[in-house]
């Protein structure tokens, strides 16, 4: 039996909005003990399988501090787990660096640097981060420390890097033309152009020469690492007189960031930051 009619009483509309705004409270309650519960399912499966990567991507989200909220009887366990997830990962990534020498040892290639950065055959810079559990190699972002992923990453960017179609004559030509073209927007009395300026210029020339250079996941048409090789290619072909003059030579520069690297014969390691056509005994 209808008694009253709420819409038409204050009080009414209070308490329906009230009851409305409970409900909406309960649902939202609700559906964040369901997100726990996930959370707390995936954590259990994860533990149980030893699968320390996915334990700490886990321990990062922030549903850990919706369940710590929640059910603070929590926070003893998740230290106890983080103790545990810690020394696991540890092994992990001190067993790594013996890997990659290994890996250096049998491939017959250079290895620099310490943990948790690292050079492989001298310019593909390799980058972990034992605490998220991630590695960065060359161009490459692994959200993994999985020695296997690791290791066929590795073989694709050294193909990237130094594998790619090279013609030192072409090469050394197309330096020149863009040195020449750059000397006219910015003379200098005695031919230095920063290699900075050349590099950006060629990246712009193979972008407008390969419309579809972003094929294959690239996000940069030329990147800076395969400068360092072709010039590092360069240099090796004018040592061992592989090409006729002109040469180039090539000069360092103050600022780090402006630096190019250049693999020598012995296997040693300049940067440079500058470059003009080598004049030529007579």
């Amino acid at each position: 039996m209808k008694i009253l009619d709420n819409n038409e009483s204050s009080l009414g509309k209070l308490i329906a909005s009230e009851l409305d705004n409970l409900l909406k409270q309960v649902e939202a309650d609700i559906k964040q003990r369901n997100s726990i519960k996930k959370y707390l399912s995936q954590m259990l499966k994860a533990f149980e399988k030893s699968d320390t990567e996915t334990l700490n991507r886990l321990l990062l989200k922030r549903v850990k501090d919706q369940l710590l909220t929640s059910y603070p009887i929590a926070n003893e366990t998740l230290e106890k787990l983080l103790i545990d997830v810690k020394r696991h990962s540890e092994q992990v990534f001190s067993s790594l660096f013996n890997r990659f020498q290994e890996y250096c040892e049998s491939e017959e290639i250079s290895l620099r640097g310490k943990m948790p950065k690292l050079f492989i055959d001298h310019l593909l810079e390799v980058n972990m981060d034992e605490k998220k559990q991630t590695a960065k190699i060359g161009i490459v972002f692994l959200k993994t420390l999985d020695w296997e992923r690791i290791r066929v990453t590795l073989g694709r960017e050294r193909h990237r890097i130094w594998d790619r179609e090279f013609n030192p004559l072409s090469f050394r030509d197309n330096l020149l033309n863009v040195h020449s073209e750059l000397l006219k927007i910015k003379p200098n009395p005695v031919g230095w152009t920063r290699l900075e300026d050349i590099y950006q210029s060629l990246k712009r020339q193979i972008q407008q020469e390969n419309p579809d250079w972003k094929k294959g996941g690239r996000l940069v048409a030329y990147y800076k690492d395969e400068f360092n090789a072709d010039l590092s290619k360069l240099w090796k072909a004018q040592i061992n007189q592989k090409i006729e003059p002109p040469h180039i030579e090539l000069s360092g520069i103050r600022d780090p960031r402006l630096s190019y690297k250049v693999v020598l014969p012995d296997g040693k390691i300049e940067s440079y930051g500058h470059m003009r056509p080598k004049k030529e005994e007579i």
